[in-house]
């Protein structure tokens, strides 16, 4: 009975798995799969003898958890949901933020829980989450917990579906975002806190003004913001990519060993006074009056930093185990451990898909089985066995959401763990107690310790063998995280036969991935209401054909979705860049690239009377970075080629860019390209329409034929004539367009001119980003963005 709770739990999210599989769709296609869970759930609950209330208590753990998961995924809109108010005309909303704001590119993202809505003069009450973007030009963002009261026009949530990505649909989903809306800086008025936090918000700001005061480093502040309120809003991007260079990210997030350190310390110095009064001593249980305000304690914090999912799930393992001595029971690692994991996914059962939420609680239990060897004896040799097993159990999972292996961490957190643990992060909370009384001894040494942290990690993060590009599946990422956890309890000898079987399976995952016969592979990225695709060749090879964009200027679509899925794929170097014509939601996210990466060659073609000030930009940056701009050419690398087809004007390798588009509109001078390989070929139409379909027909009577077809134009009307798709035939056709986008793309006639040729049409607005393999002998392979497992 003592495993019942582990058992519990452990079917919990088991069935949180399945329920968020079947609201997906894996599982309603096949109804007979969740008539099959529930006779297994019935046919375990009924095994007769002692153990048919452990069975009927697993049973009810996999039910209740596939339940909770589908009423959260499928969402019901209640009368006062904020998403009714959807529309072009500005609402005014009274809300309060729900966390701590988080950079993305030039501006922030924050979530507003709406309590109250005006529209027409008419005010009622609201529910549901917005998510606000705030310009870069505020000075910084609202704080959680803060009341605003703003004036937006509300829009759908955007929720991108890239392979190799983390869901947005999910994030959408777990967060309860039903709106976006982006502000204008300073477009909000923040109220005054409820007397319930009026409090913890004076604590807060004059902490704040403290530290801008006195840490003149900005970022010394910053990594001291988020070691002391968990905001991690102020770290600049070049920081943020040098401590995941070096592995040293997860020391900025307020884990399990900072609220230990705060409760640990609230529970020896109230022991500490109280054992200075005899008659308390003699009248009064000193150590469970201790372990009650330890639990006092861990419960402020945690509410203080915003009671993220580390903070919460080491909230309530510290009071569990503090919980046991306050109850006098013996301590007990495991259950408070399940509990916290059974409690968080109550509150929030699509957090189990979360990579934080993943990378927590494996590292709490590398380390727990890493503490239950008998090898270690002495506490140095039981930390440094704790850090190595942490870091080597996280190691393929953050391989596996963020596509590299910080491989100098294993090294760099030997020591950074300790020093942030043990020597900053306790000088950090006496600085905020001595911030809170106005002095200022701390400051100085403090703000030297952090520069000098940033410093070095800056340095190693620099180093080019510091991280490489990996991306494990989720079969080996399984095989690996569980083999480094036997590995840790030091069990390899007792469970050789397991440790061999996960040997073979990490074997055949590789193998099976080192097996595969060379492909072209394109992938259709999920950019919204736009183009973005990306074409990998067999030796190596990448071009990027188009970028994504927004004609939202506080919303980048190139360094939110596209940059960000060119790291997840390993990329390191784009050979070539093309813009296939000048309009926003091609081009636009080609700034965030050309920025990001770097890049061989710019593909341009402006028409003779263009005037567009993306032209002027592109070309501008292009020129800061080093990035030569040409006419699109004939392109052959190894045994894949790049024709463009249109417009008139090709240009020979390393022709500068010209005006090639006549006097053809933006979209009919886009530029077209054929891309062969083997007995395969694919078609990429940009926004061409009708009357260049037309002369591409009469130009190429023999030779316009596919297997695939990024449809023209996002599939308007405009485009993909009878004419066209019967001269090119494509076996695939992909449609790139955002999610109930305000054209209504694509077009109900372009659909059916594409079935009457029996083309199987993939859209990127319902699968997500769509990956297709083109194999030599003509054979086509195609996955979406659309599966759980990543």
């Amino acid at each position: 009975m003592q495993r019942c709770l582990p058992a519990f739990s452990l079917c919990y999210a088991a069935g949180v798995l399945i329920g968020a599989w079947a609201a997906e769709g894996a599982l309603i296609a096949k109804p007979s799969s969740v008539w099959g869970l529930v006779v297994a759930s019935v046919m375990l609950a009924m095994i007769g003898g002692w153990r048919r209330l452990v069975s009927a208590l697993l049973a009810a753990g996999l039910l209740l958890g596939a339940a909770s998961a589908l009423s959260r995924m499928v969402v019901e809109s209640p009368s006062c949901d904020v998403a009714r108010a959807i529309g072009r005309r500005p609402v005014r909303l009274l809300g309060t933020t729900v966390a701590p704001a988080r950079r993305v590119g030039e501006g922030w993202r924050q979530l507003l829980r709406v309590s109250s809505l005006e529209r027409d003069q008419k005010r009622r009450a609201a529910c549901g989450v917005v998510e606000l973007w705030i310009p870069a030009q505020s000075s910084s963002p609202p704080p959680a917990g803060q009341q605003l009261w703003l004036s937006a026009r509300l829009r759908r949530p955007q929720a991108a579906r890239n392979p190799l990505l983390a869901h947005g649909a999910l994030r959408v989903l777990s967060e309860r975002v039903r709106a976006r809306a982006y502000l204008e800086a300073h477009a909000y008025r923040a109220l005054d806190p409820p007397r319930s936090r009026a409090l913890l918000w004076s604590l807060r700001g004059k902490l704040r003004r403290g530290l801008a005061e006195r840490i003149a480093d900005h970022d010394a502040r910053a990594v001291i913001s988020a070691l002391m309120f968990g905001e991690r809003a102020g770290l600049s991007d070049q920081l943020r990519r040098a401590f995941a260079y070096t592995g040293v990210s997860h020391l900025l997030a307020i884990s399990g060993l900072h609220l230990a350190l705060v409760a640990l310390g609230a529970v020896a110095f109230c022991r500490f006074c109280l054992l200075r009064s005899y008659r308390v001593a003699a009248r009064y249980d000193v150590g469970r009056l201790s372990a009650l305000v330890g639990i006092l304690a861990a419960i402020a914090y945690t509410l203080f930093t915003g009671a993220a999912h580390s903070t919460s799930r080491a909230c309530l393992m510290v009071g569990a185990l503090l919980l046991a001595d306050l109850c006098r029971r013996p301590r007990d690692f495991w259950r408070p451990l399940c509990l916290a994991l059974l409690v968080l996914l109550i509150v929030d059962p699509l957090a189990l898909f979360s990579p934080g939420f993943q990378l927590s609680f494996s590292a709490v239990l590398a380390i727990a089985l890493a503490q239950r060897s008998p090898s270690v004896e002495r506490w140095g040799w039981r930390l440094l066995r704790s850090t190595v097993a942490a870091t080597l159990v996280t190691l393929p999972l953050c391989a596996h959401h963020f596509g590299q292996a910080a491989l100098l961490g294993i090294v760099v957190n030997l020591v950074a763990i300790p020093f942030v643990s043990f020597v900053l992060l306790p000088l950090v909370l006496l600085l905020a107690l001595e911030l809170l009384v106005g002095g200022s001894l701390l400051a100085p040494l403090v703000e030297w310790l952090t520069s000098g942290f940033v410093a070095a990690c800056g340095r190693l993060g620099s180093a080019p063998w510091a991280a490489v590009a990996w991306r494990p599946g989720w079969l080996l990422t399984l095989s690996a995280c569980a083999l480094a956890l036997l590995l840790v309890s030091g069990r390899v000898r007792r469970r050789r036969g397991l440790a061999l079987m996960l040997l073979a399976v990490a074997a055949v995952a590789v193998a099976g991935d080192q097996l595969k016969p060379p492909a072209l592979r394109l992938t259709f990225l999920d950019v919204g209401q736009g183009d973005a695709s990306l074409v990998q060749f067999p030796n190596g090879t990448s071009m990027l054909v188009d970028g994504g964009g927004s004609y939202e200027p506080r919303y980048d679509v190139g360094r939110a979705r596209v940059v960000p899925y060119l790291r997840a794929a390993g990329i390191q170097r784009l050979d070539v860049v093309v813009g296939t014509h000048l309009h926003a939601d091609h081009v636009g996210g080609l700034r965030a690239v050309l920025r990001e990466l770097p890049v061989g060659e710019l593909w341009l073609c402006p028409r003779h009377d263009e005037r567009s000030p993306w032209w002027h930009e592109l070309r501008a940056l292009a020129q800061r970075q080093g990035v030569p701009i040409v006419a699109p050419h004939r392109l052959v690398r190894g045994s894949v080629s790049v024709e463009p087809l249109w417009p008139d004007a090709v240009a020979h390798r390393g022709q500068a860019a010209s005006a090639c588009g006549g006097q053809l509109s933006t979209n009919d001078a886009s530029v077209v390209l054929r891309v062969r390989y083997g007995r395969s070929s694919a078609l990429l139409a940009g926004d061409i329409e009708a009357q260049v379909e037309r002369q591409l027909v009469d130009r190429y009577q023999d030779g316009l034929s596919a297997r695939l077809l990024k449809v023209a134009h996002h599939g308007s009307a405009t485009s993909t004539t009878d004419q066209f798709v019967s001269r090119v035939l494509p076996r695939i056709a992909v449609i790139s367009c955002g999610r109930e986008n305000r054209f209504a793309f694509p077009d109900r006639e372009v659909i059916s001119r594409l079935d009457r040729i029996a083309a199987a049409v993939w859209r990127t607005d319902l699968r997500g980003g769509v990956i297709a393999h083109l194999f030599a002998d003509g054979d086509i392979a195609l996955s979406d963005g659309f599966s759980l497992l990543r």
